[in-house]
C-alpha cells in the first residue's frame, strides 16, 4: 500500500486530506480559466484601471439575481468588457510523465460527470462568465460579474466523490486567482446563499428561521475604510458563528482578506427544496443601497441605474439546477 502526499497546488484542503491511499486522488486537473478582454468601440479593458465596484454573483442565488435584476434591465447601459473562459477539452494530465509538454487529456471531465457542473461541460466545448461595465456621466465605474457558468457549486455538491469535490475545488481556486489578477477594485461585493437546513440561528438550534433574510461576512479593510453611518444602516447583521460559506464566495472572500483588499460577502437564506424568489429578492436593499451610493446616484431619480432599480423586479423560481439532491 503506497502513501504519497498531494501537490500543495492540487488542492484546496485540510492536511489530513493530503495523505490519501490509493487510486482516489488520481483525477485529471482542468487548465485554468483564461481572462479575455473584449474588444469594442466603446471601452477598452485596462488590467491597471481601479473600478470603484465589482459586483460578483455566484452560482444559484447570487448569478440568477445578477441575471434577473440588473443585466436583463440594464442592457443598454451595460458594456461587455470581459469574460473568463473554461474549454472542457483542455485538461492537464496530472499522472501524465510529459505535463511539461503541454500534453492535452482530451476525457478529463469524464470522471467528474455525477454533478451538474460536469454535465454543463461535457454539453459545451466553451463556457464564459461574462464582465459587464456600467459607466455613468460622474466617471463612476462599475463592474458586473455573473459567476454562475463557470463554477457550478449546487448545494448537493458536497455529496460528490473525493474525485469530483477535489477538481471543483481545485477549479474554484483557478477562477479565484485569474479574477483577482486581472481586475483591480476599491470594493467587492459577493452573492451567496445557505440553505435553511445548514443555518444555525445562535445556541438556539431548535429555532425557526425562513426566508428572507441576508447576513453578511466582510473583511478586515472594508471595516476600516467604509464606516459612514449612512452605510451601516444598510448593512445587514454578520453572520454568526458556527455558520460557514464555502466554495467560490469564501475563496474569494478569504483571498481578499488575505490582499488587504475592501470586500464584503452577502448570504441570502435559501430553502432546501428550491431557490425561490423571495432568497433573491433579500438582496435587493443592501445591494441597491450601495449600488446607487457608490455610483452617487442615489438622490438622482432620473439616472439609468435609479430608474431600473425603482421598477419592480420578476425573479424565477428554481427547483432543479440547484436542488438535484432533494428531487
Amino acid at each position: 500500500m503506497e502513501f504519497r502526499m498531494l501537490s500543495p497546488e492540487a488542492t484546496i484542503s485540510s492536511r489530513s486530506d493530503d495523505y490519501e491511499v490509493g487510486l482516489e486522488e488520481c483525477f485529471d486537473l482542468p487548465q485554468p480559466p483564461l481572462f479575455q478582454p473584449i474588444n469594442n468601440n466603446n471601452n477598452t479593458f485596462n488590467k491597471d484601471e481601479l473600478f470603484d465596484l465589482c459586483i460578483i454573483g455566484c452560482y444559484g442565488a447570487g448569478s440568477q439575481f445578477l441575471q434577473s435584476s440588473i443585466l436583463s434591465q440594464t442592457k443598454e447601459q451595460l458594456t461587455p468588457i470581459a469574460s473568463i473562459t473554461i474549454n472542457n477539452n483542455n485538461t492537464i494530465d496530472k499522472n501524465s510523465n510529459d505535463n511539461n509538454s503541454g500534453n492535452i487529456n482530451n476525457n478529463a471531465f469524464s470522471e467528474f460527470s455525477l454533478t451538474s457542473a460536469s454535465n454543463q461541460l461535457k454539453k459545451n466545448k466553451k463556457i464564459e462568465d461574462l464582465i459587464y461595465l456600467y459607466k455613468n456621466k460622474k466617471e463612476k465605474t462599475i463592474l458586473f460579474i455573473d459567476s454562475g457558468n463557470v463554477i457550478l457549486q449546487p448545494h448537493h455538491l458536497k455529496y460528490d466523490t473525493i474525485k469530483e469535490t477535489h477538481q471543483q475545488a481545485y477549479l474554484t481556486y483557478l477562477y479565484t486567482k485569474c479574477l483577482l489578477e486581472n481586475i483591480n477594485a476599491k470594493r467587492f461585493i459577493i452573492l451567496d446563499s445557505i440553505l435553511v437546513s445548514e443555518y444555525q440561528y445562535g445556541n438556539n438550534k431548535n429555532y425557526h428561521i425562513s426566508p428572507p433574510l441576508v447576513k453578511m461576512l466582510r473583511t478586515n479593510k472594508d471595516k476600516q475604510i467604509f464606516k459612514e453611518e449612512s452605510e451601516s444602516q444598510l448593512l445587514p447583521e454578520y453572520l454568526e458563528s458556527p455558520n460557514l460559506m464555502s466554495g467560490l464566495a469564501a475563496n474569494l472572500l478569504t483571498n481578499l482578506e488575505q490582499e488587504g483588499k475592501c470586500g464584503l460577502l452577502f448570504c441570502s437564506l435559501e430553502e432546501n427544496h428550491a431557490l425561490e424568489p423571495i432568497t433573491m429578492k433579500a438582496f435587493e436593499k443592501v445591494v441597491f443601497g450601495l449600488l446607487l451610493k457608490t455610483a452617487e446616484e442615489e438622490n438622482d431619480n432620473t439616472s439609468p441605474l435609479s430608474k431600473v432599480l425603482s421598477t419592480p423586479i420578476k425573479y424565477k423560481r428554481d427547483a432543479t439546477s440547484h436542488h438535484g439532491l432533494y428531487l
